[in-house]
């Protein structure tokens, strides 16, 4: 992000070295997270965190708290994950990094709103966070990233039509752009599966579920959470469409999935039992 860079929110020149050290950090923890080494990426993290306090940089101390809020939430710990979230919106508002400041209220947005489901306060939470990006001039993709997020809370609250707008509008922006944006996509485009299923047009939200699943697929392989994640809405979808075959083989792979990368006690393994159950 050239744009970024160029601005250094809370680098100094003297030390330049030692803060890109530490952001490497973070990406190698941001990778360890996204294939499921959850332990690793956190050791990461919390290395970076402490580094990063040493060095006096807040903007990179707040980005530590989100990268580590994002594993929490990953493993189903989503107290925790908020507390972390909110404690780099405060370093961030501190030292006046707005851009930093934007990406971690999306974060607790997401996770208080979807996660939580304090579905009122997690859709304040996203708006505020999208004023944010529209004052300070955020990049379209991170205002569809908030977009995505918002448009799961509103879904949740009933508000289909809203959010189905918020999710359209994403998705051509990331079918128009440049550059690699299939881990947003494939959120969006489940998303609207879930909302076309909910509105009973199950042929579009198979159409939005599968484009997602082999997103998935294409960017992760056959065996991970986010292919998991995918599997379980569609299987909801088959299950409301009738196909009850399809909904059971749908929720049995997830299950599966889940159990493997996940663990018996992350709450998405009840879910899936849940959802797997309702089918049968």
């Amino acid at each position: 992000d050239k744009e970024r860079l160029t601005r250094g929110e809370g680098r100094s020149a003297a030390g330049g070295r030692e803060v890109a050290e530490v952001e490497g950090m973070l990406a190698q923890a941001t990778a360890q997270r996204l294939t499921t080494r959850y332990q690793a990426a956190e050791a990461l993290a919390e290395a970076a965190l402490k580094r990063a306090r040493e060095l006096g940089a807040a903007a990179v101390e707040a980005e530590a708290l989100v990268t580590l809020g994002r594993a929490a939430a990953a493993q189903g710990q989503f107290d925790r994950a908020a507390g972390l979230h909110s404690d780099a919106v405060l370093v961030a508002e501190r030292g006046g990094f707005d851009e930093v400041r934007a990406l971690a209220m999306g974060e607790l947005g997401a996770v208080i709103g979807g996660l939580q489901h304090r579905l009122d306060e997690g859709a304040r939470v996203l708006r505020q966070t999208l004023s944010i990006y529209e004052r300070i001039g955020g990049t379209q993709s991170d205002r569809d990233h908030v977009g995505m997020y918002l448009g799961a809370v509103l879904s949740e609250r009933g508000e289909l039509a809203e959010a189905r707008t918020i999710l359209l509008a994403a998705i051509e922006h990331m079918r128009r752009g440049t550059g690699d944006r299939r881990l947003t996509m494939i959120a969006v485009l489940n998303v609207l599966g879930s909302i076309e299923e909910r509105s009973g047009d199950f042929a579009a939200g198979r159409a939005y579920l599968r484009e997602a699943l082999a997103l998935a697929e294409d960017r992760f392989g056959p065996d991970h959470p986010d292919v998991a994640t995918v599997l379980n809405n569609l299987g909801v979808l088959e299950a409301s469409a009738g196909e009850l075959q399809a909904a059971v083989g749908a929720h049995e792979r997830a299950l599966d999935i889940r159990l493997r990368t996940l663990g018996p006690d992350h709450p998405e393994i009840a879910s899936s039992r849940i959802n797997l159950g309702n089918a049968h």
